[in-house]
């Protein structure tokens, strides 16, 4: 690692691991955001606004109000 005059290390020195580490992060971020916004699949009953999911075989799940 360079040092500099005052005997620290150089940010240009870790400027590289930084930049990598920042990149890492944002990698792990997007994909843990688009798995959380990611719709629900299979079975679960459940859709947006109580709508009804997707079930196994493809067809809608009925709500049944009340």
């Amino acid at each position: 690692m360079a040092l500099n005059h005052h005997g620290d290390i150089a940010v240009e020195a870790l400027q590289p691991l930084l930049v990598e580490t920042l990149q890492d992060i944002v990698a792990k971020s997007t994909r843990r955001e688009h798995r959380l916004l990611a719709p629900a699949r299979g079975g679960d009953g459940m859709g947006a606004a109580g709508g009804g999911g997707d079930t196994h075989d493809g067809s809608k799940a009925s709500v049944i109000p009340g």
